[in-house]
Order: structure tokens, then sequence, then C-alpha cells
């Protein structure tokens, strides 16, 4: 409170414990705590003026003390007006509050408890508040004090600290805590200051105290490009999760961000190859993931229960001013005919959009959210589910008239997910022409209401009109409406008619350039489809070049292009710079934050992938490829356990998709080479979703599927027709029947399936030579057929092509699996042994393990050999 003393006849600031704090800590503690922080004399800390007890009716007394009145403003006061901090303002504030820091330490105090809220801003300098305080209440790790206090505190489940900021010990609730802990403070605020955001956030003190310790931060470089590469170093250092790799000191900190980190340093191009990574953490080759769905999607995944439990603000929910708002847009309910769904969908996702555009918001993605049309829970059923604190639903109505002369009535309304209470609500009535700004004022009014201070850029972004004709628009919304169900579907056709809708908004408005996006990504379906359509191709590039030249300001367009560049032209280096415009126009973007994690794994930067992909799966929480994509890194990452228990949820989410059993299954045999637990599951998929569809889409996902766990899918394989399959598809259709001739010692069947997969293959390699996986397929075939020389050639072209293309993570061991793999099918038994041998003795390698080639009947033929049996480990 804003209080005056009475006696010295002065302003001052008044703060009181809550109650159930006050009776956990008790008078003497607190008291002696304040004292100590009192002594504290320095130009860059707040002292503290007086303190003292009142009696409370009966109760614990009210514990209350005093400090001076600052005329200014808090650190948090400017975050949320500006965002992100010059670096010049960021780095002298931090070095004022380390000095203070500092200066504490020396008298054995420990603030427990820095964020932006206890900086204080006055006169350019800053002012560190509420010394002494966290100490009080969590006991005395240096200095004079005891543990009375902090024992009480333990048992009732309190940890100390604000979540955000808080370091991994203090979550822990360890009582082993000292300058160090402070240091990690300082290094979030840092963080914040530059990035516009902490280095973790999340829906609950939970979740952001659980990411804490699992995660790696994004990197500031990958938010904030000018930030210097050394200063980026400095704050790793500051936020490390082990004490003793952190500065030992503030004034350590401090020493670090001298001017010689300070200096801007181009960075590198994106298909230089990047500066090693630590070991045990390289990653793979792009291509290899994109022809095995591992999708290495990266999670820590710990499973921590440390008994931080937060039971008062449990009881009392309470809303981090610093932290990002949480919200879900619902579809919102179509009041008109049944024809009219598309148009309100597309109301809906335009909304969504733009609140996505706003980095203080955390917006669900579309998909999960998607699935709540028309439900009937409850919004805190609502806002557990997904996640959130708020939710946006509403209604729309479409009255159609004569030339574009019709009206639309929106009615959203935003509540809050914890109390079930409505947060705003608001009917806007317009001319269909004012559609756009309608849009806009829904936009602003939600931002408003979540109390998100908006920059003139984000008023500009919101009011932006995507084109100025209707008719355009009409065409645009009902083509994304048959792509969204052709993907849901897998439905080619609605796909094509996405792409006729797509050209009509297009013929209406040559610069509507969502539209030009649209028909990009319908053009990289059909080219995944089939790689040997030129038109598809061509159109592809032209629709995402048109995209960035007409909409240059939206996320959408530069994604289209970097899927272009890395999907066809195969240049990563204008990937990378594609995909960093789109996360800095939309870092909330879920789908933005995936591509970007795929090349920042693809680069061999495994940690801020890791961090990358877990912001965008807290984004799309219900949508069950998100979860089986992330259970993917997870078995990737050699977490097995996580990765079955994350399949489990895929599964949960969507019964009738195969990806997730086939997934589970791979990862019990890598696992424990467990062949039964992973036939039931494949058995569970056959129940659901039929047999011989099961097979069927088994061969268009992997072609290595029917070793360990052939059994009857022989007979299977024999009842499929190749009706419907893409060419890529018939490749592995072939190849998967060719692998079971081998094991089975047929070699006449299997040199047939050899042969027409070989003839599928040239087809596609001569349409795109460029295409390094393709090169690596051919190797295999031609060994198949026994053409050594031939496969030995296609090999090395795979691999060159490998390394130009910048996917140079693994790829040494990646070749030397390859290698072993074809050195067997010529019957080089040996060599074959030799070669597998060297990729097992690699602990990064994922992709395989001496679990899995146990129970592998292709694999099983090197039994006897030497250097097999001991890779193995005699199994």
């Amino acid at each position: 409170y804003l209080a005056r003393d009475l006696r010295h006849e002065r302003p001052v600031a008044l703060k009181v414990l809550h109650t159930e704090l006050a009776a956990t800590l008790g008078a003497e503690r607190f008291q002696r705590e304040i004292k100590l922080a009192a002594r504290l004399q320095h130009p860059h800390i707040l002292t503290v003026h007086d303190s003292g007890e009142v009696p409370a009716g009966g109760g614990p007394p009210l514990l209350w003390f005093t400090m001076p009145f600052i005329e200014g403003e808090t650190l948090r006061g400017r975050l949320a007006r500006e965002g992100q901090l010059p670096l010049a303002d960021a780095v002298r504030i931090i070095r004022e509050v380390a000095d203070a820091l500092g200066y504490a330490h020396e008298h054995g105090v420990v603030h427990r408890d820095l964020k932006p809220e206890n900086i204080l801003l006055t006169r350019a300098h800053a002012l560190v508040a509420d010394f002494g305080i966290a100490r009080a209440l969590g006991g005395g790790a240096t200095g004079a004090g005891g543990g009375g206090a902090e024992d009480r505190l333990t048992a009732t489940g309190f940890a100390v600290g604000t979540p955000a900021y808080m370091s991994p010990e203090q979550a822990m609730g360890g009582q082993e805590v000292d300058a160090r802990t402070d240091v990690y403070a300082l290094g979030c605020v840092l963080y914040e200051m530059l990035a516009g955001e902490p280095p973790f956030t999340g829906p609950t003190p939970q979740a952001i105290m659980v990411r804490s310790l699992s995660e790696a931060p994004r990197p500031l470089r990958q938010v904030r490009d000018s930030v210097p590469p050394g200063i980026e170093a400095v704050v790793t250092t500051a936020l490390a999760k082990t004490p003793a790799d952190r500065y030992s000191s503030a004034v350590q900190f401090a020493q670090a961000l001298g001017p010689e980190v300070l200096t801007p340093v181009a960075m590198p191009a994106a298909a230089t190859a990047p500066a090693p990574a630590a070991a045990g953490s390289a990653a793979a080759p792009m291509r290899f993931l994109a022809r095995r769905p591992l999708f290495a999607v990266l999670l820590l995944g710990m499973a921590i229960g440390s008994g931080i439990l937060f039971a008062w603000r449990g009881r009392h929910p309470v809303e981090d001013a610093g932290a990002a708002r949480q919200l879900a847009v619902l579809p919102f309910e179509n009041l008109g005919p049944e024809d009219e769904e598309y148009f309100v969908d597309g109301i809906t996702d335009e909304i969504r959009g733009r609140l996505t555009g706003l980095p203080a918001l955390r917006v669900t993605s579309r998909s999960s959210s998607s699935q709540y049309r028309g439900t009937t829970k409850s919004p805190q059923e609502l806002g557990r589910e997904l996640g959130v604190r708020y939710l946006l639903t509403g209604t729309v109505r479409w009255d159609r008239g004569d030339a574009g002369a019709g009206r639309i009535k929106v009615s959203p309304e935003l509540i809050d997910a914890a109390t079930g209470e409505s947060r705003w609500q608001q009917s806007f009535d317009a001319a269909i022409s004012d559609v756009f700004q309608v849009q806009a004022d829904v936009a602003g009014r939600v931002a408003q209401a979540l109390d998100v201070a908006l920059s003139e850029p984000a008023r500009r972004q919101l009011s932006e009109k995507p084109t100025e004709s209707l008719v355009a628009y009409d065409a645009y919304l009902k083509a994304r409406s048959y792509e969204q169900r052709a993907r849901l579907n897998v439905e080619p056709q609605l796909m094509a008619i996405a792409g006729d809708m797509y050209r009509q908004a297009i013929a209406a408005d040559s610069g509507f350039g969502l539209a030009w996006a649209g028909l990009a990504r319908v053009s990289l379906y059909r080219h995944w489809r089939d790689a040997a359509d030129r038109e598809s191709r061509d159109l592809a590039r032209t629709a995402s070049e048109r995209a960035v030249a007409s909409a240059p300001d939206e996320a959408e367009s530069h994604l289209a292009l970097a899927r272009y560049y890395e999907g066809i032209a195969r240049d990563e280096a204008r990937a990378s710079a594609e995909l960093e415009t789109a996360l800095r126009l939309q870092p909330g973007n879920a789908e933005v934050l995936q591509a970007v994690s795929y090349r920042l794994w693809e680069s061999g930067y495994r940690d801020s992938a890791l961090a990358t992909m877990i912001r965008a799966a807290a984004l799309d929480p219900r949508d069950p490829e998100a979860q089986a994509r992330l259970a993917d890194a997870y078995s990737a990452s050699r977490r097995h356990r996580q990765a079955d228990s994350a399949y489990g949820r895929a599964i949960a989410l969507a019964p009738d998709q195969y990806h997730a059993y086939f997934g589970r299954a791979r990862n019990l045999l890598r696992w424990r080479g467990d062949v039964s637990a992973a036939r039931v599951v494949m058995a569970e998929a056959e129940a659901r979703i039929g047999k011989v569809e099961f097979v069927r889409k088994m061969c268009v996902a992997c072609f290595e599927w029917s070793g360990p766990l052939g059994g009857d899918y022989e007979r299977i394989l024999d009842q499929l027709s190749l009706d419907g399959f893409a060419p890529n598809d018939s490749v592995n259709y072939y190849v998967a029947r060719a692998y079971r001739a081998f094991m089975r010692d047929a070699a006449g069947p299997g040199r047939i399936y050899w042969d027409s997969a070989r003839m599928v293959s040239e087809r596609i390699s001569r349409a795109e030579p460029d295409r390094a996986y393709v090169h690596e397929e051919l190797s295999t075939i031609y060994a198949g057929l026994g053409r050594r020389d031939a496969s030995a050639a296609s090999l090395r072209t795979a691999f060159e092509l490998y390394r130009a293309h910048g996917d140079t993570s693994l790829i040494d061991s990646w070749r030397r699996f390859a290698a072993a793999t074809n050195l067997l099918l010529l019957g080089d038994r040996a060599a074959a042994s030799d070669s597998l041998s060297q990729v097992l003795a690699d602990s990064n390698v994922y992709f395989v393990t001496r679990q899995s080639l146990a129970v592998d009947p292709f694999w099983l033929k090197l039994k006897g050999q030497r250097s097999f049996d001991e890779a193995i480990g005699g199994r």
C-alpha cells in the first residue's frame, strides 16, 4: 500500500504479509530477518524503514514493514510497456542490480525472490526492493538464522520464490540456497529484458517449475537475433541448472558483462555447419527423419514429483502480471444455415491468428481448440484439458444481402476458465464489408480485457486487411475449409478442390498473399504425394514467392516459402531465414515453432530444438499427431518410458490413427526388445483400424516395419493391391516385400520385388536428382539386386547431397548403418557386422539399439559374426 508515515510526515510503501504465511512463519523469525535486511545500506538497495506487528482479532498478528516510496516505476511496468528493452539499458540495469546483490551477499543476505516487480527504476537507476523478505519466509541459507521456520514452511507445501525466476534448487525445496540462486534469478531477469518473456512460462506455477527443472530455455538469439553471442553465452551460464555451473557470485556475473561481449556478431548463414554439439547431443539428418517417421522432436519428459504444492496459491489463484496469458479460441457457433459453417470457422481462425501474433499471449493451436465445437463441458474442464486460463467463445450470424450489402453480427465472450465467470462480452454488428474491422476490434478488446499492452506495431498488425475483395475472401475461406478437411481425413480429392478455390480467390485479387500461401501448401502436398509432378513443384515455388511478395508481414507466407526451400529447392540457408522471419512475426504459432524445431534439430542444435518443440507441443495439447511426434522425440532421445506414455496419450486422442501404434511398437522393440508387447500393440491397432488397412498404412509409413513383427503379415501383404498408392509409397511396398523375401531366403521373389522398386525409384530420381534420400534408397535396392558398384555409387551420391544440403548431424554413423544394410544384402556378412558395430559404439546414435537388433530377423543373419555378437552383448 501507499501509506503516510505520520511521525516523519513522508509517504512510504507499506507491505503486509498474508495471514496464512504470517501464522506459519511467526513474528520472532520475521522480525529477526527484517532487521538483518534493514542493515543493508547500498545505493542500489531499497532499505527497510520500519517493521512491526498488529493484533488481528484473536488470530495471528499481521506482520508488516515499510520502505521508502519511490517515484518512478518497477521494471515490470517498463517491460509491460515496451516488451523488450534496448541492449544498453538492459545491461546497465543488470550491472546495478548485480552490484546490489554482491554487497548483500558479502553481508550474508541472499534475496531469494528477485524479479522485475522487485526492481524499481528511478532517474535512470535501479533499486532492489524486498531484501531479506524471501529469506525470512524460507529460512537462512547463509548467515545466522537457524531453520525452524524452514521446516514448518516446507511441511505446508510452500516453496519460497516466484516460479518464473526460481532456481531449480529452490523449486526442489532444497535448503542449500546461496548467492548462486540470486545469480540464476538475475539471469532470468536479463533474459526477459532482452527476449520480452521469461525463460520459462506455463499455465500454472507447477508447470513453470517443471519446465525450469527439465528444459533448456529458448536461445536468446533465436528470439532476438540482434543480441550479441557473448551476451547469450553469459545468460546461458547464469541459467545453468546446476549451481556449480553458474557464476559463483553476482560480481562475477557483472564482470562477465564487459564491453567485449556487447559487440554484435553477424549470425552465420544457416547452411554453414554449426559448431559441434556437446557430447550426447548430436542430431539426425532431416531426410532420415522425413523418411522414417521419427520426427525428431525432443523432450526431456521428466516425471518430477517434488512436493511443491503451492497449496495457498491453489486456493487463491493469482495471475503473474509478467506471465503470458494462456488463451484458447473455441469454434464460434454458427447461428445461420449449415452451408455458412465455413464462414464462421474462418472468422474464428482469423481472430485466433490475430491474437497469436501478440507476444504477450499464448494461444492454443486450431487443431486442439477446434475439437470443442458444440461442447457441453464446463469452462473448468476445458481449461484443464487445454492447459489455459482463458476461453474465447462466441456466436456469428451472417445475414446475406444483395450485391454485398449483407451484415454480420459477432458476439464474443471471454471466460475465466478457473472460475467460469465472464471476463468480457460484447456484440459487434456491422456491414459485411467491415468484417476485417470486426475481427480486429474483437482481438483488440480481448487483449485489453487481459491487460495486454498493445504497441503501435501490434495495433497496425491487428487492423491490417488481407484483401479488399470480399469475393476473394469468401473463396479463400472455402478453400481453407476444404484444405483442413483434406488434411484431417487424408483425402487428395478435397485438396484438389481447395486448390481450385485458392485459384478463384487469386483471380479475384491477385495480391491476396494468404491465398497464394494456401495455393503453395496445396502444391507442396501434391508434390509430397508424387515427387515426379513437375507442375506442382513449379507452382509451389511461384505461389510461395508471390505469398511473401504480397503479404510480407504474414508468418504464413514465410512458412510456405520456407517449406518450398526445404522440401523442394533443398536450400537450407534460405529455409532457415524464412523460418526466422515467420517466428519473429508470430512467436506463438505452433506450426512455425514445429518447423523451427526440425530445422534446429537438423542443424545440430539439439537443446534449442528441444525447447522450441516443447513450446509448440504446449500450444497444441489435444492434437494426436502432435503427441505422436512428441513421443517419437522421446524415443529418438532414448527416453523410452516417457515415449511409451506419450504414445498412449496419442492413441487415446485418436484410436483410429495408425502412427502412434506403429511408433509405440517400435519403441518397445528399441527399449526392451519386447516382441510380445509390440505385437499386442499391433493387434490393438488391427482391431480398431482393420488388419488389411493397417498393414497398408504400415507400408506407407516405413518399409522396415515387417522385421521382428512379421508373423502372418506376409499373407496380408499378398492381399494388398497397389491401387491408391502414391509412387513413393509403392516403393516402400515393394521394398517391404523384398525384405521379407530376403529374411526367408527366397531369392527369386525377392529379385522381382527389388526390381519393381528400382523402376519406380529410378523414375523419381530422374525427376529430382538432388533428393538425397532417393539415392540412398536406390543404393539399398541395388544392393538387393546384387549390383555392388551401383549401390556404392548411389550411397556416395546420397551422402554428398546430405552434406551439401547441410544435413550433417550423425551423418557418418547413419552412412555406416546404410552401408551395413547394403553389405548384408550383398552377402558380405563380416563387413556388415563390422560397420554395424561401429554404429552401436556411437552413444549418440538413437535410431538403432542392441535390444532391437537382437530380435530383428534381418540383422540376426549376422549371428555368429564376432563383432555382431559382442555388439549386442551376447543376446
